[in-house]
């Protein structure tokens, strides 16, 4: 996973609310989430909703306004559109080392010509904190090029390191965005629709990088079909790293028009890994069934060229 770190500065935007630690009952003697603090274009006052794990660990925001969009008549300021998130963790022994893993969700629309970013940023703080402790965190964007429209989700692992020997609430500051790029003109938009957040003990690990599997059983590779006929693909996605999210490709196998045809399977896991497979098959029609061309066919199958012939004569 690439890492983009960001300097510590004084922020711009003012935090609109902050959600604080409710009637719950962390762990005394392990960090959580003391509260979160929210601010920018993508998350006005009152349009964030947020819930917490019991034991403060973990917690989900979802957003109203996160969304970044163009076209006709849409100010260009509305092709970008970020947040600020300020998260207070306390850690009750001033030390330690953890994993801050946190999972956007979101939508993507995009034409020909125009792509758009996904991205977070989370700051380094370069200095000590008055107890001796110091934070060094970083993060990694996902790009997407057009034509595409899909919901996406993308997945950050992050390193918190404290030394310290006294008790501290220590900030954790995240700034994440969506932007598009490309004409103004163009009808695009991308979303943050959530974020998923959670803290363990450790280091992250790296988390899931590799990409899930597919295999295609039909159409099968070189296959032919006969023109007009009702085939139903077979697929299957897998993925021993976090799991399919999705596994997507065409309801049928088209078979319109003769000729070279191509089925393309898409997956994507719960990390955010991407992979595709596609298979090439052709569609006949009369023609294929001379010199013995009838046998080709997988479906539909035929006894002979006469029936085969027939089967196309309208």
């Amino acid at each position: 996973m690439k890492t983009r770190l960001g300097l510590f500065a004084c922020l711009t935007l003012p935090l609109a609310l902050s959600l604080p630690l409710a009637a719950q009952s962390p762990n005394p003697n392990q960090p959580y989430i003391q509260s979160i603090s929210y601010g920018g274009t993508g998350c006005p006052n009152g349009t964030v909703g947020s819930s917490f794990s019991n034991d403060r660990t973990s917690f989900t925001l979802i957003f109203d306004s996160f969304v970044a969009s163009s076209g006709p008549g849409v100010p260009v300021t509305e092709g970008r559109k970020n947040c600020q998130l300020n998260l207070n963790v306390r850690v009750p022994n001033g030390s330690g080392q953890y994993c801050a893993v946190l999972d956007y969700r979101g939508y993507v629309q995009l034409p020909s010509g125009t792509t758009a970013d996904s991205s977070a940023i989370y700051y380094t703080q370069d200095y000590t904190l008055p107890d001796g402790q110091l934070i060094t965190i970083g993060g990694s964007p996902a790009n997407f090029a057009g034509p595409v429209a899909r919901d996406y989700l993308t997945r950050d692992s992050v390193d918190l390191s404290w030394n310290g020997a006294e008790p501290a609430i220590n900030p954790v500051n995240i700034n994440s965005q969506v932007r598009l790029i490309g004409p103004a003109s163009a009808q695009a938009q991308i979303t943050h629709d959530s974020i998923d957040g959670r803290l363990t003990p450790g280091a992250c690990d790296g988390g899931d990088t590799e990409p899930p599997t597919i295999t295609i059983t039909n159409p099968v590779s070189g296959g032919l079909y006969g023109l007009g006929t009702t085939v139903a693909p077979a697929f299957t996605c897998a993925d021993s790293g976090s799991g399919v999210a999705s596994c997507t490709g065409a309801p049928a196998i088209d078979t319109t028009a003769i000729g070279a045809h191509t089925f393309t399977v898409t997956a994507v896991d719960n990390a955010g890994n991407t992979s595709t497979a596609s298979i090439d098959y052709a569609v006949g029609g009369k023609n294929e069934c001379k010199g013995g061309g009838h046998s080709k066919f997988l479906a539909p199958t035929f006894r002979n060229q006469g029936l085969c012939v027939s089967s196309f004569v309208k």
